[in-house]
């Protein structure tokens, strides 16, 4: 038996390859590995995570209801703010209108207050067959208010026939577009006119003659720059010259006082 190395089969996929005296087999193809790997925490780490994964639940359950908590307490404060800043809003113009309205009644009680004080026969004329008898009225102004009255203006004028109230606020509107009647311009608390406002001839009323009006008015001008009116209308109602009231024509303004 020789010692030589048998011959190379030719279908050998794995031909060797000389290199520096050394062989080397080239080996190709594939492999291929089916099947599955399992793999398990050890039981600590398992426990570890699920513990774990319950805390961070718990603290975000627990910072979500925080959350809310401060959320809900943010709000109650702001709402209660809120009514508190109206309620202050209401008591200061509560307290503001309170002052002003004090004020206004303290001005009205204070501002002057101008009224006919008295009517007085100044003088007469005796009928004559034709003319009733006919009167000549004085009236005298007087300042009841506080305060001085000043820019006195008074009108007094006459008219005929017995006069409902269109007729009579007719008739003033007349008067007073007529100039002024000579008297003071100004009247202090608690003064009259000196002397009586004299008045048109006042005529009682008989089957041949109407009844004759005494009708005016007085403006003036209060302490804290309102202004004032008053109106009157008279009639003589008998042969003696007694007065009455006409059936309108007898007010005062109702003028507010300048408000702070």
């Amino acid at each position: 038996m020789s010692g030589r190395k048998p011959p190379r089969n030719q279908s050998d996929p794995s031909p060797s390859i000389k290199n520096g005296g050394k062989e080397k087999r080239e080996i190709s193809g594939a492999i291929r590995i089916a099947g599955e790997i399992e793999t398990e925490f050890p039981p600590d780490i398992k426990d570890e995570y699920i513990t774990s994964s319950r805390d961070s639940t718990a603290r975000e359950r627990k910072r979500y209801k925080v959350e809310r908590v401060t959320l809900g307490f943010v709000i109650l404060v702001a709402l209660l703010n809120l009514i508190q800043a109206v309620e202050s809003v209401r008591s200061a113009n509560a307290s503001h209108a309170s002052i002003n309205q004090a004020e206004n009644n303290r001005r009205d009680d204070d501002r002057a207050w101008i009224v006919i004080s008295q009517i007085e026969v100044i003088g007469s004329r005796q009928p004559d067959g034709t003319f009733s008898t006919n009167w000549k009225y004085g009236i005298r102004a007087k300042n009841v208010g506080k305060t001085i009255a000043r820019d006195i203006v008074i009108h007094v004028g006459q008219s005929f026939g017995i006069l409902n109230s269109t007729g009579v606020a007719m008739t003033q509107n007349f008067v007073n577009k007529a100039p002024p009647e000579s008297g003071p311009q100004s009247l202090a608390p608690e003064q009259e006119t000196f002397i009586p406002i004299s008045a048109r001839s006042g005529q009682a009323p008989t089957e041949r003659n109407p009844v004759s009006n005494v009708v005016g008015s007085i403006d003036y001008v209060d302490g804290f720059g309102a202004s004032h009116w008053i109106t009157f209308c008279f009639y003589p109602s008998d042969e003696q010259g007694h007065l009455q009231y006409c059936v309108s024509g007898n007010d005062q303004d109702r003028n507010p006082e300048p408000s702070r």
